[in-house]
């Protein structure tokens, strides 16, 4: 693989280093490979972006750049060729998360803490840029629920949440779901940056807290409880709130995404629409 030859002569490995797969994501082909100075991961980038999350390698070498060593795996070579594109990191000794949603909500704020920096792409704000977003993920479905149409009806009619002003965008992890946190001996890491930007914070938090995802990567979703502790453990006086407000919106999107997955045969559990439809009835009802 000329993939493979690229990386050894970069990195001066020799014939016999094994290559281990690592069954991490869905999009990306990913292994582990053990280096003198210590084990590496190559990530080929050989998918697509799907309609929520993107796949953009550059993004992703400018943030294990910028945050590498702290809330990010620490880079080690770019590489770009007639096979693609593919980085190569350090590779992160731990697990996925499974427990303990104050420890994740304190990792997300210091992500948006952080002052903006290169290679994050502008992300729309507000009620009417999620609603438009679920519409476009929808236009991609074939029979959508009366149950989500409706619910998208009733949120075009609402009021609706204004977008952020934008000096008051953060840089945005993008996809922090339990697979792509990862509990080290120096605490909690962030992997998988192929999707940030610069946006609303809240798009985090939805995501983290989304039942779809718990499902999909944890096996479990969080209870109310675990829900308000990781909201309260976010230690912002605006932020939770914000999301509060947004939450109808935020998880019909993420409804119409659960939706397009599960068309796709690309979800391993088929409650995801349902999950998110009961927070959104939720957050209608009051």
């Amino acid at each position: 693989m000329e993939l493979r030859r690229a990386v050894s002569r970069a990195l001066a490995l020799s014939d016999d280093t094994e290559w281990s797969a690592m069954p991490l994501g869905k999009t990306n082909q990913v292994w582990r490979v053990d280096h003198p100075a210590g084990s590496l991961v190559v990530k080929w980038f050989t998918g697509e972006a799907t309609p929520l999350f993107d796949n953009d390698p550059f993004a992703e070498f400018a943030c294990l750049t910028r945050l590498g060593g702290d809330l990010a795996p620490r880079p080690v070579l770019f590489l770009s060729g007639l096979y693609g594109r593919a980085i190569v990191y350090r590779f992160l000794t731990g697990s996925s998360w499974g427990a303990d949603a104050s420890a994740v909500a304190a990792l997300l704020r210091k992500v948006h803490a952080l002052d903006p920096f290169r290679g994050l792409r502008q992300r729309p704000t507000g009620s009417a840029a999620l609603l438009a977003s679920a519409s476009a993920i929808l236009s991609e479905c074939g029979a959508v629920p009366d149950r989500m149409r409706e619910s998208l009806l009733r949120l075009a009619d609402a009021p609706g949440v204004a977008a952020l002003p934008a000096h008051d965008l953060r840089p945005l992890h993008g996809d922090p779901v339990a697979a792509n946190i990862v509990e080290t001996p120096q605490g909690l890491c962030l992997i998988d940056w192929q999707s940030p930007g610069l946006g609303d914070p809240c798009e985090d938090l939805a995501v983290f807290l989304s039942p779809s995802m718990q499902m999909e990567y944890r096996g479990a979703i969080l209870g109310h409880v675990e829900c308000e502790t990781f909201l309260n453990a976010y230690r912002d006086p605006v932020i939770p709130e914000r999301y509060r407000q947004l939450r109808p919106y935020l998880h019909l999107r993420l409804a119409a995404y659960a939706l397009w997955g599960q068309e796709r045969a690309r979800n391993q559990s088929d409650r995801g629409v349902e999950l998110e439809l009961d927070i959104v009835n939720s957050a209608l009802a009051g």
